[in-house]
């Protein structure tokens, strides 16, 4: 292991979210000074989530069961058999659909924030300048594009087989500018079923090659350059995770501190700008409703940007009984490992950015799980400033060994 150090994107990370934890903190009262090397596009687009931000904890809508219960009685499900979703209705009930086109906020009866939906939060600019760096993936695409699955999810062996299922994505002739398929990027990940305290921990084979191996190949290196191109987009990701999950983002950028000292991972982070430890790209594919049982848990938040698409298209969450406005520049955050979703199909090219963390790898370095997030607690600014700038200084200890 190397000496801790953040690195270059993490360092302009930390100075963005601590001026945003300020600025959330000041309101209205007195001005907060952005840092030097933050320029004005940049604060007005962390303004903008912040107001969204606010707008849906103004805006609850409140479900008649509690998050705790629900999640457990889902158990392993992972959303492919119907007949248990059904059951699952009669004991939850889900509130009368409801159709939602601005920010909201959803909890449970124990004021657990259960999805937050930030409507249009991203400039038209930023959204055209995130679909411009789609461009780069075009290889890492080709390497991982849809495939024709015979038997779409049914035996165990096949449950994530419709990820990649060909009848699920956009038509090739319709792809010009996005093209199609579904990779994920992570500095440190683990094989499927190898996720213990022993397990190695490697970056994700779409984005580098093993330690001692040949390459990068023309799609890593393509998705190398989405992460370096895509800063800011890392940065405004990170700002809607610190403003409605604080616990969470503190210790996530805690691993991502340890994650840099690790020699063969340790270069990827010099241009990783995201608050979780995996980011994956969806371009052109709906979603039939599943449940994403290795992202997190219960109590984590994994964020789902959305860029293009037609205004018809919907992100709906059936268990909880309401169907979002899906369109492009918006951000939906909720734990898709509990709670059933899908995305219909868009008749225009659309990509997806989902950013989550997976807990294994959490745990290599002794964090802890996150306590369920709530609006009290994410309204303690000062206090969670603190505590991030704590438990860095924790993670980036010399001592330190996992």
């Amino acid at each position: 292991m190397s000496s801790p150090s953040p690195t270059s994107y993490l360092a302009f990370l930390d100075g963005v979210i601590d001026f945003t934890l300020r600025l959330a903190e000041a309101g209205d009262r007195f001005p907060v000074a952005p840092p030097p090397d933050v320029g004005p596009e940049l604060v007005a687009e962390v303004r903008r989530i912040l107001e969204c931000v606010r707008e849906a904890q103004n805006n609850r809508v409140t479900v008649p069961w509690d998050n705790r219960s629900y999640d457990v009685a889902v158990g392993g499900h992972e959303g492919r058999t119907w007949s248990f979703e059904m059951a699952l209705r009669e004991q939850f009930r889900p509130l009368p659909t409801m159709s939602i086109n601005r920010p909201t906020l959803f909890e449970d009866i124990k004021n657990q924030a259960l999805v937050y939906y930030l409507s249009e939060c991203i400039s038209e600019g930023r959204q055209a300048r995130i679909a411009d760096t789609i461009g780069v993936l075009a290889p890492t695409f080709r390497a991982n594009g849809p495939k024709v699955i015979r038997k779409l999810p049914g035996a165990p062996r096949s449950a994530a087989a419709w990820r990649n299922a060909e009848n699920l994505f956009l038509k090739s002739h319709q792809c010009d500018k996005f093209g199609r398929g579904n990779i994920s990027g992570a500095p440190a990940w683990q094989q499927q079923a190898k996720t213990g305290w022993t397990s190695s921990i490697h970056v994700s084979a779409d984005l580098a090659p093993p330690p001692g191996k040949r390459g990068p190949s023309a799609g890593q290196l393509g998705f190398q350059t989405f992460f370096a191109e895509n800063l800011e987009t890392g940065i405004l990701v990170s700002t809607a995770l610190v403003l409605t999950h604080p616990e969470q983002y503190a210790l996530t950028r805690a691993a991502l501190e340890r994650l840099s000292t690790i020699d063969h991972i340790s270069e990827r982070l010099l241009e990783w700008s995201f608050s979780f430890n995996v980011v994956t790209v969806i371009a052109n594919r709906q979603a039939p409703f599943h449940r994403d049982r290795s992202s997190g848990g219960s109590e984590w938040l994994e964020v789902l940007l959305t860029i293009g698409g037609d205004p018809e298209t919907v992100l709906e969450l059936p268990g909880i009984g309401v169907r979002f406005q899906y369109r492009s520049g918006t951000m939906a955050l909720f734990a898709g490992y509990t709670h059933l979703h899908g995305v219909s199909e868009s008749t225009k090219e659309r990509v997806c950015i989902a950013s989550y963390a997976r807990p294994s790898v959490q745990r290599l370095f002794r964090l802890h799980n996150p306590d369920p997030p709530t609006v009290m607690r994410s309204l303690h600014h000062n206090l969670w400033r603190q505590y991030i700038a704590d438990i860095l200084a924790w993670a980036r200890q010399p001592e330190f060994t996992c």
